[in-house]
């Protein structure tokens, strides 16, 4: 190896490590982008559990009606009903502009041929899938080793790594006495007097050994330090790696049971709604029981929601400590 070679390596693979920068930036962007995603899925569906809350008061309102007309209930009743749709619509207002802005923040991540920024129309929101369930722990450990030698950071300080081996084998051979052989052939042409006859090769070896040989071990031991450290980086690196792995599976864990407590929450809350609704129709509830009663399952709903995009925005985490990202979302890189 010679100061010409060990150019040639460092710089070839300078290149990947630059690769590696951006695929660190890429990675963050995604998983910010799919975060948004889930926000804006969610404000969706929040809306519709709002609108269904409105619908359900404004139904009812006319039953009521009916039966203040008929003296059945006092008419303080129709009263407080009319109430609760003002405050549902603008219940209704407020989940409205939670999508917009939801979409607004998408709208940087979501872009057209030209580059110009898209918002989602809310004709476009889709239900939200069906989570997959919890993490197995075969696939983590798959994971987590896939991570470990390909996550940015870790693949940049293995590269770097190869640029400071080869750098230390440069120093190393500094050290070394240089030792070089040469080979010459000539012969005279052309006019004019002739000073060899015949043919002339030239060959030999020389041997150089420094007398002083200070700088060039002081180099050698200054580049083996910087390995050293290069080393100790990326074992810190691979243990962040193992951490952020080991974080992402918690979270997600932890969203998958929430979710599962909030469904159940829900379905209680909707028997009591339900039967709340059926004591209502036979005159032994009021006006007041039923709308709290469909407040909590509301509010059940809402959170039900929230769970679930919860739960995905953790997933996209785990798929990001990982790197799956890029392969999971089909997310080719160039």
């Amino acid at each position: 190896i010679d100061a010409r070679r060990t150019g040639l390596q460092t710089t070839a693979i300078e290149r990947d490590v630059a690769e590696t920068t951006v695929d660190k930036v890429r990675l963050t962007f995604f998983k910010e982008a799919l975060k948004d995603y889930w926000e804006w899925v969610a404000a969706g569906q929040q809306l519709r559990v709002a609108k269904a809350l409105l619908d359900l008061a404004e139904a009812r309102n006319e039953q009521i009606a009916e039966t203040v007309r008929l003296g059945s209930v006092a008419p303080i009743e129709l009263t407080d009903n009319r109430q609760t749709i003002l405050r549902r619509r603008g219940a209704v207002v407020g989940a409205e502009r939670n999508l917009q802005n939801r979409a607004i923040e998408l709208s940087l991540f979501l872009r057209a041929a030209d580059g110009s920024p898209i918002q989602v129309r809310a004709d476009r929101l889709p239900t939200i899938p069906e989570p997959p369930g919890d993490l197995e722990e075969a696939r983590i450990r798959e994971d987590l080793a896939f991570a470990i030698q390909q996550r940015p950071e870790v693949r940049g300080l293995l590269l770097k790594r190869q640029q400071q081996q080869a750098e230390v084998r440069f120093a190393g051979n500094q050290i070394a006495p240089q030792l070089d052989f040469f080979f010459q052939y000539s012969k005279d042409a052309g006019v004019g007097s002739r000073t060899k006859i015949g043919d002339n090769v030239e060959s030999g070896l020389i041997f150089e050994l420094p007398a002083q040989r200070r700088k060039a071990i002081g180099k050698n031991m200054q580049q083996t330090a910087k390995l050293a450290q290069i080393e100790a980086e990326l074992r810190f690196s691979r243990d962040r790696v193992v951490a952020d792995v080991q974080d992402a599976v918690s979270a997600v864990r932890a969203a998958f049971e929430s979710l599962a407590v909030v469904r159940n929450e829900v379905v209680t809350a909707r028997q009591l709604e339900e039967a709340e609704r059926a004591r209502f129709d036979l005159g032994d509830s009021t006006q007041f029981f039923v709308n709290l009663r469909e407040l909590a399952t509301a509010d059940a709903q809402f959170r039900e929601v929230k769970a679930q995009s919860d739960y995905f925005k953790a997933f996209a985490e785990y798929d990001g400590s990982t790197t799956r990202i890029f392969s999971r979302y089909a997310l080719i890189r160039p």
